[in-house]
């Protein structure tokens, strides 16, 4: 009698003795990991990424009315005193774009609490420097951790707040605000305690920086799909990439068009370039020219600063009413007006 396997019924009898498919490929022990679940990254909550502008730029403006008494305390000359300021820039400058990346790749809540852990201990060795050089290498490393929280924070809500100018005017009013603080602390400490209680101010702002970021639960968001962090808000309900420059909406690889990138980077280059020698050159002239103290330098600083934050909001109200094209060119040609206006003030 002939028995028949039942899985041999409907084959091919020459097929019989095959033998038996290979087994898959093991999976790659090396496997890209993104923070949280299912492709998810963990962002910072609304509220952090604006109390962490807050307190990032009470650190950033600080110490330009400081300037003159650091100088006079280290026998700096200006061109010396300003690269106290050249190198907290360059630390942000080097560090902007990989703190960019690793958002995508740990979590904006591991970023920004690395960003304020250097800021506080970049602070304490800038509060207990006793040379030109140990104070330039702790300020870098305060630029570095600045760079770090910022782009955690900004990134974050980008992701949360994608509507055009939205995101940009809560950054904006939330970095005046901690302009404004920290130009009227550094003025009060330099004035009362020197230089150097400034810095130590900015230890602990850098360490509540670190408990902010490590005490929140973080929000999540899907991970983009082939896109670098950065390069463009996505739309709330169809996770496509979206913003100025962007040739693709789909949620594929999307490819920046650099021409049109162009414009905005050249404007921004100019603002900061601006704001650099603005940051130094009152601070020194007011000092030098008519023996202002650190509180007054303050003071006119603060007022400049009101200025800016008033603006913030109409400034993201024409942006959304008629575009980035028509306001940078119109903002630019305010400054420029101002700054040639300022001298013979």
């Amino acid at each position: 009698m002939t028995t028949v396997n039942r899985e041999d019924i409907g084959r091919d009898p020459s097929d019989a003795h095959d033998p038996p498919p290979a087994p898959p490929p093991a999976p790659s022990r090396f496997r890209p990991r993104l923070p949280g679940r299912g492709g998810e990254i963990a962002l910072l909550p609304y509220r952090v990424t604006l109390g962490a502008f807050v307190l990032t730029f009470w650190c950033v403006d600080i110490v330009s009315p400081a300037l003159p008494d650091i100088g006079t305390s280290l026998r700096l000359s200006d061109t010396t005193t300003g690269l106290v300021v050249s190198a907290f820039f360059t630390g942000r400058l080097v560090t902007n774009l990989p703190a960019a990346l690793l958002v995508d790749r740990v979590g904006a809540r591991v970023v920004a609490a690395a960003g304020g852990f250097a800021v506080a201990s970049g602070s304490v060795l800038a509060a207990i420097a006793a040379s030109t050089f140990p104070l330039l290498l702790a300020r870098g490393l305060q630029g570095i951790g600045v760079a770090l929280v910022v782009s955690a924070a900004l990134l974050s809500l980008l992701r949360v707040r994608p509507g055009e100018g939205a995101a940009l005017t809560a950054f904006n009013v939330a970095a005046g605000i901690g302009s404004a603080l920290g130009l009227a602390t550094g003025g009060f400490l330099t004035n009362q305690f020197g230089w150097r209680a400034v810095f130590w101010l900015c230890g602990l702002l850098g360490a509540a920086l670190l408990a902010g970021a490590l005490s929140n639960r973080p929000a999540r968001a899907r991970a983009p799909v082939g896109r670098t962090a950065g390069t463009s808000p996505m739309d709330r309900d169809t996770g496509e990439a979206m913003g100025p420059g962007v040739t693709s909406r789909s949620p594929l690889p999307v490819h920046l068009d650099w021409r049109a990138m162009a414009i905005p980077l050249v404007a921004n280059l100019l603002v900061y370039a601006n704001y650099a020698i603005f940051v130094v050159a009152v601070p020194l002239r007011a000092a030098g020219h008519f023996d202002s103290s650190a509180q007054t330098i303050g003071t006119v600083l603060v007022i400049l600063n009101f200025a800016h934050l008033g603006g913030a909001i109409p400034a993201g109200r024409f942006v959304r009413r008629y575009g980035a094209a028509r306001t940078i060119p119109i903002s630019l040609g305010l400054v420029s007006l101002a700054t040639l206006v300022a001298p013979v003030m």
